[in-house]
């Protein structure tokens, strides 16, 4: 059934636009930026906050790669947060507080301060390039802010380089202009300029004391992670470090070091020196994903400058600022084994994720843009589970960047994708890609964006799901760990091409925990880990270790991959995982990917629930919920308020997830692949209906109330009792209200 109105217009290169208008399909969403204290949706109550931030002490890494205080150093620690970008950060005195409180209220415990420098700094009077100061008013918002989210309890990450004006002329170079975002990034390790630019930023903003915590940010342990410089992988941007001469003459001298003379370096790379280079004139490759040996030295080049810059970043931040927070870099785009070894000097490891993150078709950041609108549980569900490989195993592992953007019409699965994704790969932290980018936005409701939570009520409320299943730990650790494993670093030198670092089996991310590995110990030796080798050169008495994987990680087709879990016991006889099925179950049994048909199935003991397509032929069973979805695809899950299981928990929350879109919205087809207009408020959520049954201990003492997005009773649900179940139908239109309903409250009465 056709849900949207497909509109026509005289000129017929127009008539496949598709505009969504409220109608019996689409009922209207009043977005509510608050919560009621106290109500089924103020998730305060589930107590992740520990205030003040810093109570316990600093956040530290274990030898086990788990954040934990230096108070409490047994006790590991996990984060969920959201970035605030742009003048979201810059709020007046009474706005910060709101959005501290609001950000607690819906149950976070941590914030990624983003795109901040623009607004924070200012030009001095006195025009001496590169020579800037804190803007004292925005400074005052952002350490208020700062301090409000800290007395919450609040932790907070950011980056000491994301988008902040430079000029030319501010690192010494005699042009006009602004520095390009990215040419900066790759201009700070190698041009002396740009170095002591990025050290100046780094020292002004560290060292500022906030006057609201008496603390310099450097020795703020609010403040417990720092990024070196926002999505700076140098192999991100092969074509601009071609441009400058400070790469090329860094490259000839690595690879005058590396091979000593000209005719070494010939012997190694056989014909793909040209007749007239030579050292000083040996040009980068022509793409970093030719499988040349030109290409697999610059990769390893980049990865020693990585571990050479970052290093340097280090000793500056820890000796000269004495500042403690924890410590990363290289988090998106691009990715090969090589970056492992960079990884390695890091505190911890950190990536970004998007899932149908828009193309831009004529202009960057303007319509019309493009997406795959399509559901993300098919293909093997594949957001996140190549990025499992990006963990580096004895160092925590975190995504700051991470989204299920909007308007795609199948998002709502990804609160439950990220949620049993984080929690089954034993993560230890992670943002939402954005609560909000602007101050208006914060204080009023505005129409659904591409990214922000504040102007996206479905995202907001699919976001509950990783809080629960990961921050809550209602979904169990995968049981088994696999490792790529590396303990010869000779080895790259000796290959003609290095690996991109995601394998094709990564559909094992849904079954058990994966990763990379480094140790300088023979991998027989490793017994926590079962290993895959990355060079199939292993000398015994490995070869008969019990924990060795034989198959090359890159090189195996996925039925091989499969017999060779199976024969270690990783996916269990149970295990119903079947590739010519497209079935992935983890080895927790706790989650079930149905990628065939696109559907989702989670059983936990606090937090149960689907992802479906409308009038499947069978309900999809929990061990305490039965589900049954009409008339649209939908995400239903509920989850306990009281940290008690669902068949005899007092409160619980039920969220039922069909699709949210602005009204008047323009797509130029009929599938919504292509984006030409956002339209305006009031939101649409598009109808849908469900059946639940729950099996409880006391059915008949249970009422189900219809919430309001802030968590206020609108209307009591009908309910059918059985000696062991309670069952009900859900809607999101529902008679006598005015308002679309996603969220529903089962209490004792």
């Amino acid at each position: 059934m056709l849900l949207e109105t497909i509109s026509t217009f005289s000129n017929p290169a127009e008539t496949a636009r598709l505009i969504i208008t409220s109608n019996q399909n689409w009922i209207p969403l009043k977005n509510e930026l608050d919560i009621i204290p106290g109500s089924a949706v103020d998730f305060s109550q589930l107590k992740f906050t520990d205030p003040p931030a810093g109570k316990w002490g600093r956040l530290i890494a274990n030898q086990d790669g788990k954040f934990v205080f230096e108070k409490k150093p047994d006790q590991p620690q996990r984060f969920y947060g959201v970035n605030l970008c742009f003048s979201a950060l810059y709020l007046t005195h009474d706005a910060s507080e709101k959005l501290a409180e609001r950000l607690l209220l819906l149950g976070y415990n941590s914030v990624r301060i983003h795109h901040y420098e623009s607004e924070l700094i200012k030009r001095s009077d006195n025009q001496i390039p590169g020579n800037i100061e804190l803007d004292s008013t925005k400074i005052d918002a952002f350490d208020y802010l700062f301090a409000q989210l800290a007395k919450r309890g609040f932790y907070m990450t950011t980056d000491l380089f994301v988008s902040r004006p430079v000029l030319w002329r501010d690192i010494g170079i005699d042009k006009d202009g602004q520095i390009p975002m990215d040419t900066f990034k790759i201009l700070v390790p190698v041009h002396e300029g740009a170095w002591q630019n990025w050290k100046y930023f780094t020292k002004l903003f560290l060292m500022h004391t906030n006057k609201y915590t008496g603390k310099a940010y450097a020795q703020d342990p609010a403040l417990a992670w720092l990024s070196m410089i926002n999505e700076g992988i140098f192999a991100n941007f092969l074509k601009q470090i071609r441009e400058f001469d400070e790469w090329k003459l860094k490259w000839n001298n690595w690879l005058k070091q590396k091979y000593l003379t000209i005719e070494d370096l010939k012997k190694s790379w056989n014909a793909e020196l040209n007749p007239i280079e030579n050292f000083g004139q040996i040009q980068f490759p022509d793409s970093i994903f030719n499988k040349t040996k030109r290409a697999a030295d610059c990769l390893l080049f980049f990865s020693e400058l990585e571990q050479e810059t970052v290093q340097k970043m280090k000793n500056f931040i820890r000796i000269e600022l004495n500042c403690k927070a924890l410590i990363s870099n290289a988090n998106a785009w691009t990715y090969f084994v090589s970056d492992q070894l960079a990884r390695n000097v890091y505190d911890y490891v950190d990536d970004h994720f998007y899932v149908e993150h828009p193309e831009f078709i004529e202009k960057p950041w303007r319509l019309p843009s493009r997406s795959s609108n399509t559901n993300p549980l098919k293909n093997a569900a594949p957001g996140p589970r190549n990025h499992a490989f990006t963990r580096l195993y004895g160092k925590p592992f975190t995504i700051s960047e991470f989204n299920y953007c909007a308007p795609g019409e199948f998002r709502a699965a990804g609160g439950l994708l990220m949620g049993c994704f984080a929690a089954l790969q034993d993560m230890d932290a992670a943002w939402r890609f954005a609560y909000s980018h602007s101050r208006n936005s914060i204080l009023n409701s505005t129409p659904l964006g591409y990214f922000d939570l504040v102007s996206d009520p479905l995202n907001q409320a699919s976001d509950r799901a990783v809080i629960c299943l990961f921050l809550r730990r209602d979904a169990a650790p995968a049981a088994h760990k696999i490792a790529i494993g590396f303990n010869d670093k000779q080895f790259f030198t000796k290959q003609q091409s290095i690996p991109q670092l995601f394998p094709k089996w990564s559909w094992a991310a849904w079954i058990t925990q994966v990763g990379t590995l480094i140790t300088d110990k023979q991998f027989n030796a490793v017994q926590d880990y079962y290993i895959v080798p990355l060079s199939s050169d292993i000398a015994e008495p490995q070869l008969s270790a019990p924990n060795l994987l034989k198959f090359p990680p890159y090189n195996t087709d996925n039925k091989q991959v499969l017999t060779a879990l199976k024969s270690k016991g990783i996916v269990g006889p149970d295990n119903i995982t079947d590739l010519d099925s497209e079935i992935y179950q983890s080895d927790t049994a706790q989650l079930l990917i149905n990628s065939k048909d696109g559907s989702l199935y989670i059983d936990t003991p606090r937090s149960a629930g689907v992802f479906g397509l409308p009038d499947q032929k069978i309900c999809l069973p929990t061990a305490a919920m039965e589900v049954q979805i009409r008339k649209s695809h939908a995400a239903v899950w509920i989850t306990t308020l009281d940290h008690s299981k669902i068949q005899i928990s007092k409160r619980m929350l039920l969220t039922h997830l069909t699709d949210v879109q602005n009204s008047e919205i323009v797509y130029g087809d009929k599938e919504r692949k292509t984006l030409m207009a956002w339209g305006k408020l009031p939101h649409l959520a598009r109808y849908g209906e469900a059946t639940i049954k729950l099996r409880l201990a006391q059915p008949q003492k249970y009422k189900v109330w219809a919430l309001a997005l802030n968590g206020s009773r609108i209307k009591e649900i009908e309910k059918k009792i059985t000696p062991n179940s309670l069952t009900f139908d859900i809607s999101t239109a529902i008679a006598s209200t005015n308002n679309a309903v996603l969220l529903y409250e089962i209490c004792l009465d």
